[in-house]
């Protein structure tokens, strides 16, 4: 095999190691409610990755909070995702579980902050990281690139020598 095609597939697992980086990062998904007056609540959703804001999803005048089920098909297998769903005059906000305990336990708080009007905001923040994502991910990068540059100097000393 030539040096050429070991520093290409250096590069290409540096580049697959790449991918599974942003998989582990760490992600926060957070609801916040604010009471602005006792019957008019507005709900905001933030989604951050790695502490950047990648979405936010706004409620105005929260009507309803329901809880809802769907499946998921996948290549591998189906599974089921419970919401709480907040619905508003303009907008929707729906937060995924993977328990229906866990979407209940979520109504019940939303429902008792609703119906408590001296409450005047509501927060709950989940979050996710995976850090063997960025382990895997960056041992691939590290290793890769280690071969492709090695690769690269042995080629060029060999020009040299010629």
């Amino acid at each position: 095999m030539t040096r050429f095609a070991i520093g290409l597939i250096g590069l290409g697992f540096a580049i697959v190691g790449a991918t599974f980086i942003p998989a582990g990062l760490p992600r926060t998904r957070t609801l916040s409610c604010q009471r602005l007056e006792p019957q008019m609540i507005n709900c905001q959703e933030t989604g951050k990755l790695a502490g950047w804001t990648m979405r936010t999803n706004t409620l105005t005048r929260l009507k309803t909070i329901q809880l809802a089920s769907k499946t998921v098909a996948t290549v591998d297998s189906d599974f089921t995702v419970y919401q709480v769903q907040l619905l508003g005059r303009q907008g929707t906000i729906a937060l995924n579980h993977s328990s229906p305990e866990a979407a209940a336990d979520l109504a019940a708080k939303l429902e008792q902050f609703v119906a408590t009007p001296t409450a005047s905001s509501f927060r709950v923040q989940s979050g996710l990281r995976s850090w063997l994502h960025v382990l895997v991910g960056g041992l691939a990068v590290t290793g890769g690139l280690t071969v492709a540059i090695a690769a690269l100097k042995s080629a060029l000393r060999k020009r040299k020598v010629s």
